[in-house]
């Protein structure tokens, strides 16, 4: 699927025109707490001079910032519909970020920064110095800001369409968050990855729809014109 994908956008993504998107409104979970508040309560428990933050500041700090990074993952799989999934599957915090970097949200460098905090907290009965829960801070911020970007972008365009410079060479790829699933239309091939119970995924789909994903959300940016269809193939092209 993915070399099918890459190959219908390498032969007809230069020629292609913007045609239109369409968009829709979130369906967030109604948590009590938001990332953004964990990342505030991290930032107070730092508000004081370097020499006068306690081991417990210090602790507090980096509990609340690995709260606000496990809030966020689980109010983007509750918005793209995978919530419900990853829970029955019993996929863990790493099986999630996997996902996020599958879809070309988060990069390896940022992720393999994150892990690195998280797993000192979990497995080292240490306190941390105050440096690296001042570097955890800025990776979690960044991290937390990119998760509602996407939400953002997602919202305002669940379906991107371009017309081709010929009879079945057009591109629509449309995501539904209710099922979840997404459709790639390329020319007059339809595909289609379906995470819908009823479906029965497989890990296998929940690669394949991380990387249409990926997909929809380059497509986005092509359409805004914040990326070129070079750069977006070259893109795509790593993951396959």
């Amino acid at each position: 699927m993915k070399d099918k994908v890459v190959e219908y956008l390498r032969s007809n993504l230069v020629d292609f025109v913007r045609d239109h998107t369409s968009g829709g409104y979130p369906h967030l979970p109604k948590f009590q707490l938001t990332p953004r508040d964990f990342v505030s309560f991290a930032e107070q428990d730092l508000e004081a001079e370097n020499e006068q933050i306690t081991s417990y500041q210090l602790v507090n700090a980096t509990s609340n910032l690995k709260r606000a990074v496990d809030c966020q993952l689980d109010v983007l799989l509750s918005f793209l519909g995978l919530d419900e999934l990853y829970r029955q599957k019993r996929l863990g915090v790493d099986r999630k970020l996997g996902f996020f970097k599958a879809a070309g949200v988060f990069n390896a460098r940022s992720l393999e920064k994150l892990n690195k905090f998280r797993n000192r907290l979990e497995h080292h009965y240490e306190i941390p110095e105050v440096q690296d829960v001042d570097a955890y801070f800025d990776v979690v911020s960044a991290f937390v800001t990119i998760g509602e970007n996407l939400v953002s972008n997602l919202m305002s365009t669940y379906e991107v369409e371009f017309c081709g410079s010929t009879i079945n060479t057009g591109l629509n790829s449309r995501v539904d968050f209710n099922k979840p699933s997404i459709e790639v239309t390329l020319g007059s091939e339809i595909i289609e990855v379906n995470l819908d119970k009823a479906a029965k995924p497989k890990v296998e789909d929940i690669q394949n729809f991380a990387f249409l994903l990926r997909v929809h959300i380059l497509l986005i940016h092509l359409f805004n014109g914040a990326l070129t269809p070079e750069a977006l193939i070259s893109d795509i092209e790593k993951e396959t």
